[in-house]
């Protein structure tokens, strides 16, 4: 009985001794346990909430607490990094900037940051001229667009045609109403120089900068003749008003253009340069060509004007219309207006 009761009294005191190093441990796993716990704050765009939780990573309380993470949101610290007792969680929210970049329109997902930060990052390179709305120290906030400009200027030169001039010079020994070429006018060039402003492609100012000539132009000279005209010689036909007594037979076989005719006795040059003249008559020159010697003769029983020479034109000659010149207004006013046959000498 006594071997029985010492090896009950030595099963009770292995069971207590049991019983106290479980409790032991069970204290030990409990202080550890709780040791382990921590206290992190979460900002996520100003609002905050405190969480306690035995995490170890960022990105795991996170998880665990069902607070999702865009890509293009910012944490602080970052998503890898170890969680700390007392660590604030900053999460800044990305939000879209609508953004019209020269000809392009897209949108960037951005947080909470400075335009000129966001270019930066995206790698955005801005030209001298660029016009960029808003500035760019302006902080971006959701609901605000970008509107980037892309503006170049440069000097262009272009090249310009001089076009030349003319002169008329008297010659002797050409009959009146005749004329010739001299020295053949030759244009120039030049080169004008002008700041351009390109506005997203499309040219939007043009600015005068200067010229300068590369090759002077040479004017064209032409030789009018001042020698007197000398009469047609028709024979023996008698001549009436510096006319012929029959001037469909003298000039049978002529061509010839029914014309309604006017008077004028403006004094001075004519369009091919010879000095206003009785037997001078305005012309359209598409349909008798200046210096064409002619004989106009009348179709209504008044005396004939005689030889002329188609030497000028006139801003209401048109067609089928001649202008006779007269030295005074009073013969012009008691032609008045007839009609004529003009027949075609040379």
């Amino acid at each position: 009985m006594v071997t029985s009761a010492v090896n009950a009294l030595r099963s009770g005191k292995r069971f207590a001794l049991a019983v106290a190093m479980f409790a032991a441990v069970a204290v030990v796993f409990a202080i550890s346990t709780f040791a382990q716990i921590k206290t992190v704050t979460v900002n996520i765009d100003g609002k905050t909430e405190t969480i306690k939780t035995w995490a170890n990573t960022v990105e795991t309380v996170l998880t665990q607490n069902n607070i999702a993470i865009d890509e293009n949101d910012e944490v602080t610290p970052p998503l890898k990094s170890n969680l700390g007792k007392n660590m604030t969680i900053t999460v800044k929210r990305s939000f879209e900037v609508p953004f019209i970049l020269g000809n392009d329109s897209f949108t960037l997902k951005t947080v909470s940051k400075t335009l000129d930060e966001l270019l930066k990052s995206e790698g955005v390179v801005l030209g001298e001229f660029d016009v960029v709305n808003p500035p760019l120290d302006t902080v971006l906030e959701p609901g605000m667009s970008v509107n980037i400009a892309r503006v170049t200027k440069d000097n262009i030169i272009e090249t310009e045609v001089i076009p030349y001039g003319k002169q008329s010079v008297p010659n002797p020994d050409l009959e009146r109403g005749e004329s010739r070429v001299k020295v053949n006018g030759v244009n120039g060039e030049k080169e004008i120089v002008y700041s351009v402003t390109v506005t997203n492609g499309e040219e939007t100012e043009r600015t005068f900068v200067g010229e300068r000539v590369t090759i002077e132009p040479t004017d064209e000279v032409v030789e009018y003749g001042t020698k007197s005209i000398t009469p047609v010689n028709r024979g023996t036909a008698s001549r009436t008003n510096s006319g012929v007594a029959d001037a469909a037979s003298t000039f049978a076989g002529k061509n010839y253009i029914d014309c309604k005719a006017y008077s004028y006795d403006i004094h001075g040059r004519t369009a091919t340069g010879m000095a206003t003249q009785r037997g001078l008559i305005a012309v359209d020159p598409r349909v008798i060509p200046l210096g064409t010697k002619v004989y106009v003769q009348s179709l209504d029983g008044k005396p004939d004007y005689g030889y002329a020479i188609a030497a000028d034109t006139g801003g209401s000659i048109k067609g089928s219309i001649i202008d006779m010149w007269y030295p005074t207004y009073a013969e012009c006013a008691a032609n008045g207006v007839r009609r004529m046959r003009v027949y075609i000498l040379s």
